[in-house]
């Protein structure tokens, strides 16, 4: 009787060492995703800083034109405003 009690205890704990080991086969394996969703995400981060790195080049490369262009204009209405006040000037 007591080899029967035994062996139906061993039985059950068999049954429990089998089902902790399946979890902790389904913990291994969403470790591995955990770990690969944190990869995706510093190449997501590391192209955005890129992208932004990029992006900021190319703010500074189409602020000099602007510049240039507005000191032009600028230039541009000087030259007539002193064209015509010359020509008002002469007319007097």
């Amino acid at each position: 009787m007591a080899t029967q009690r035994e062996s139906t205890r061993l039985v059950r704990l068999e049954t429990k060492i089998d089902k902790i080991a399946e979890q902790l086969v389904g913990v291994v394996r969403m470790e591995e995703q955990v770990k690969s969703i944190f990869k995706r995400i510093e190449k997501i981060d590391e192209k955005q800083d890129h992208i932004e790195q990029r992006v900021k080049q190319v703010e500074d490369m189409s602020r000099a034109p602007v510049l240039l262009i507005s000191s032009l204009e600028r230039l541009f209405w000087i030259i007539v405003t002193a064209a015509i006040s010359f020509v008002v000037w002469k007319l007097r």
